[in-house]
């Protein structure tokens, strides 16, 4: 377990180093961690660097994020070109922890109690949970709260 500093400086340092993806699931949007604003920095540095950048974010419900004000949330409506987000209250998949992965070859991993987040173990374990996420995300949909008028 690392204490939410280590934690952040990890995440920092994993989005520093991300090219062309970041796939975060995560029920709440792991406010502690991901509403920072060095972190949406590094987001919308790499949203900036290319075309081919995507940034997924999977969610069990997108009002409590929009009533909070979420950082990460504005990002995904600045640029819903890029920064795509959806909705999936329960799956049997998914036990409702938070898993970040960057790359399909790097992430971190929060269990559905924990607060504490570890950093997955290797890139074996990152491709693993890149397809449990493309498996929750085919299962999930937009979220009509961010539809616009």
């Amino acid at each position: 377990m690392t204490e939410p500093t280590d934690s952040r400086q990890a995440l920092i340092a994993l989005l520093e180093n991300a090219t062309r993806h970041v796939d975060v699931l995560s029920p709440d949007l792991a406010p502690t961690l991901l509403n920072d604003e060095v972190v949406i920095s590094c987001l919308t540095e790499l949203v900036r660097r290319g075309r081919q950048t995507r940034i997924r974010l999977l969610v069990t419900r997108v009002r409590p994020l929009k009533e909070m004000g979420h950082r990460l949330l504005a990002l995904a409506l600045r640029v819903p070109s890029t920064v795509n987000l959806h909705e999936l209250e329960r799956h049997p998949e998914w036990p409702q922890d938070t898993v970040i992965v960057v790359d399909r070859q790097a992430g971190m991993y929060s269990g559905a109690e924990d607060t504490a987040f570890r950093t997955l173990d290797g890139a074996a374990a990152a491709r693993s949970q890149a397809e449990r996420f493309d498996r929750l995300w085919t299962a999930s949909a937009p979220s009509p709260e961010l539809r616009r008028l």
